[in-house]
C-alpha cells in the first residue's frame, strides 16, 4: 500500500468503516497518526493483513516463549529470502510495485513480516540499525537486500535478513535463550527446540498446513472480530510500529547511524 491506500483508508474510516488493510500500513509514515486518531475516535475495527501470524509453528514458538520454555531470551536472528522473478513469473518483475520506490516496493517494506513477526515474539524494539542496498543485477530501483540489527526494549536483541536473491524461498529464524534455543523452519513446516534441561531436541511439525489456510484463519479471524467476538490479532497500531521500523531501517541505511524508535 501507497499513501493513496492510507487516503482511501482515511476515508473509510471518517465514514465508520470497519478497516482490514494489507502490509504495510503504507510506505511513509505521513497520514498514519491521522488515521489511528479516526479509528480510536469512531471505534471501528481495524486490522493489518500479517497473515504470518496464522502460522501453526509460529503460534507454537509464541506459546513457548510465553511459557518460558528457554528462559530468559537474549537474541533472535530472522532470515526470509527469494529470487523477485519467481514471485509473479507471469508478469514483468521489472514493472511490478517491488521494483519502484513510489509503489513501496523493496525488501524492508515488501518483506516486513520478518519485522513485525519478530516484535510480535519478543516485544517493542527501542533502537534499529540497518545496512540496505542494491546490491543484485535484478533491473529494480529498489533496495534488494537489507541486514537489520534491533534492540529490544527488553535489552534483548535482534537481527533481521532481507533478500530478493535467493533462488529458493527460505523463511526462518533461531532464538536464543539461557535455557535452550528454538528454531522455525517455514519451508520445512517444523519448529525445533533444544532445551538444557534435558540436553535434547525436541520438534513441532505441522507438515500438511497449506498456505491458504492462513489466509483462510486470517479472513476468520476479522469476521470475529466484525462480530465482537475477538480483538483483531494485529491491529493498526501494532501494524504501525512495524511500519515505523522499517522506516527507521531505511533512514539508518541512509545514515548510516543508530535510530532511536
Amino acid at each position: 500500500p501507497t499513501s493513496h491506500h492510507l487516503d482511501v483508508a482515511l476515508a473509510a474510516a471518517k465514514a465508520g468503516c470497519h478497516l482490514f488493510i494489507e502490509k504495510p500500513l503504507s510506505h511513509t509514515w505521513t497520514g498514519v497518526n491521522e488515521l489511528l486518531a479516526v479509528v480510536k475516535e469512531r471505534q471501528i475495527i481495524g486490522m493489518v493483513g500479517f497473515d504470518i501470524h496464522f502460522d501453526p509453528g509460529l503460534q507454537k514458538v509464541r506459546q513457548f516463549l510465553s511459557d518460558g520454555l528457554i528462559g530468559k531470551v537474549t537474541s533472535i536472528q530472522a532470515q526470509v529470502g527469494q529470487y523477485l522473478p519467481d514471485w509473479h513469473p507471469w508478469e514483468d518483475y521489472r514493472k511490478g510495485v517491488s521494483a519502484r520506490v513510489e509503489t513501496g516496493g523493496g525488501v524492508l517494506l515488501d518483506l516486513i513480516h520478518e519485522i513485525d513477526y519478530v516484535t510480535w515474539l519478543m516485544g517493542e524494539a527501542k533502537e534499529v540499525m540497518s545496512m540496505n542496498g542494491h546490491i543484485s543485477n535484478l533491473e529494480i530501483e529498489t533496495e534488494d537486500t537489507a541486514a537489520i540489527l534491533i534492540r529490544f526494549k527488553n535489552h534483548a536483541i535482534g537481527s533481521i535478513n532481507l533478500d530478493y536473491i535467493q533462488r529458493t524461498l527460505s523463511r526462518s529464524c533461531r532464538i536464543i535463550g539461557e535455557e535452550g534455543t528454538i528454531t522455525w523452519d517455514l519451508m520445512n513446516q517444523k519448529v525445533s527446540y533444544y532445551l538444557a534441561v534435558d540436553k535434547a531436541w525436541h520438534e513441532f511439525s505441522y507438515a500438511g498446513f497449506q498456505r491458504n489456510d492462513r489466509f483462510l484463519a486470517e479472513m476468520k479471524h476479522f469476521l470475529d472480530c466484525l462480530k465482537g467476538k475477538a480483538e483483531p490479532e494485529v491491529n493498526l497500531e501494532s501494524g504501525s510500529r512495524s511500519l515505523k521500523i522499517a522506516l527507521a531501517a531505511k533512514e539508518s541505511g541512509y545514515t548510516g547511524k543508530v535510530v532511536a524508535l
